[in-house]
């Protein structure tokens, strides 16, 4: 990771709220927990937040 800034950086910059892990635990294990589960909901928060997420990847670009 130290030979990646970029990487460093955004890694620094990610910090969903409690509530949001809270919530995306509970699904995981109401869906099971497969991997597949886990991606999709990633995505799905993801999409949700993509304008926290595209700030967390501005913020990490500019180092």
């Amino acid at each position: 990771m130290e030979s990646d800034p970029y990487l460093h950086n955004l890694l620094e910059q990610i910090r969903p709220s409690i509530l949001d892990i809270s919530i995306l635990q509970v699904e995981q294990s109401a869906g099971g927990g497969s991997e597949a589960h886990v991606q999709q909901l990633a995505a799905g928060w993801m999409d949700a937040n993509a304008d926290l997420v595209a700030g967390w990847v501005a913020d990490a670009a500019k180092g």
